[in-house]
């Protein structure tokens, strides 16, 4: 077995980092690596929490990374907040729209005043404000305009609340370019984020007990994930639920959830109608139950899996951001994110289901088919006593 020493960004090894920290301490601010600015002592302190957590060379990698989050809402402000807040590098903020009044109720970065403003012109120098050392910038720019290349610029690109053609499309320049993918969105009490990260490499370190004498290993491992659009076509081998057996059923119960399938036939009808439904008006309703039933038999499950009234409830509040939900969805992406960034932990593979009906929030694998494909390596084990 190849053995040798525990990397530096252990989360278990807090020496070693306070080691690391004391260097940059004693040696002044850093000079910019041949990969990026490095940390200076400054950012040490600040970031001292996070360098305990992750060590010194996650924080490294993440102070070096450029990420886009495309289309400001409620949830993107938060995504935004909690990834400068952890100092990543850069942070281009993407939107063709104008803000209206109705964008005031979950954005916490807009005032009144910034009615009639890009959207993206208008939160950037607010978020700029919670980090001076992130850079932030602002493109008034549609995510349908911009040129493939554009998209390569980033080691992470995250779409908020868009069509799923945009989101096939961008996965698509992603996997190309060796970007991570992200997707995040709302609706109403609902949520929801997917991820595409091709092939990921990352660390995860065990400990054996919780005693004194505990051993801990930490493996290298990488996990292969599908594309949206092979998530698209997959098929769910359910086409009438009457015919499982009940732990057929149980099985299927605990592998999906209603939401990923509302989501789908929201961005179909999104697809079809060039826009959302409108709350209120049932000729709306009845299109996306017609369109849930074309939709779910077309890839093999019985469209009775989605309940009318989780349906109805996604007409009734489409559109609608809620702060608490934006904070959840905000919350969870950003912090998969840095994981993935920080390359320790096994991140989201590969759809978050949330329902604040329920209060519940499910990580399935999408489509059924697809099984986790990892493949570990034992880097060590150490004896913490």
């Amino acid at each position: 077995m190849n053995k040798r020493a525990l990397p530096d960004t252990t989360s278990m090894n807090e020496p070693e980092s306070k080691r690391q920290k004391a260097e940059i301490l004693n040696n002044g601010p850093s000079k910019t690596s041949s990969n990026g600015p490095s940390i200076t002592k400054d950012e040490a302190d600040l970031y001292d929490r996070q360098i305990r957590l992750w060590g010194m060379e996650a924080q490294q990698r993440m102070r070096q990374a450029k990420i886009l989050v495309a289309g400001v809402s409620g949830l993107s402000n938060e995504i935004c907040k909690n990834l400068v807040l952890s100092g990543v590098g850069a942070i281009t903020i993407l939107d063709a729209g104008i803000v209206d009044e109705k964008d005031l109720g979950a954005q916490f970065f807009l005032r009144k005043s910034d009615v009639g403003k890009n959207r993206a012109e208008a939160i950037c120098a607010r978020v700029q404000a919670l980090n001076p050392r992130v850079l932030v910038k602002a493109v008034n720019a549609g995510v349908q305009t911009q040129p493939d290349a554009f998209f390569g610029e980033f080691d992470v690109v995250c779409l908020c609340n868009y069509d799923l053609t945009s989101q096939i499309r961008v996965d698509a320049i992603c996997r190309t370019s060796g970007s991570k993918f992200y997707a995040a969105g709302t609706n109403g009490i609902m949520g929801y984020i997917q991820c595409d990260l091709k092939e990921h490499s990352y660390t995860e370190t065990r400990k054996s007990s919780e005693k004194e004498d505990a051993v801990t290993t930490t493996s290298e491992k990488s996990a292969t994930y599908p594309s949206l659009k092979d998530i698209q076509d997959g098929r769910w081998e359910a086409a009438d639920l009457k015919q499982l057996s009940r732990k057929q059923l149980r099985a299927m119960k605990q592998e999906l959830d209603p939401v990923y399938f509302a989501f789908s036939v929201l961005w179909q009808f999104r697809n079809d109608h060039g826009r959302v439904p409108i709350p209120g008006q049932e000729s709306d309703v009845d299109s996306l139950f017609k369109t849930r039933d074309s939709y779910m038999q077309a890839r093999g499950c019985d469209p009775a899996f989605l309940p009318d009234e989780l349906l109805r409830t996604f007409a009734e509040t489409s559109g609608a951001e809620l702060s608490p939900v934006c904070a959840i969805l905000g919350g969870f992406a950003a912090q998969d994110i840095l994981r993935v960034l920080s390359g320790k932990d096994a991140p989201l593979f590969n759809f978050f289901a949330f329902n604040g009906e329920q209060s519940t929030g499910n990580i399935i694998k999408v489509p059924r088919a697809v099984k986790t494909t990892i493949v570990a390596t034992e880097v060590e084990s150490i004896d913490l006593d």
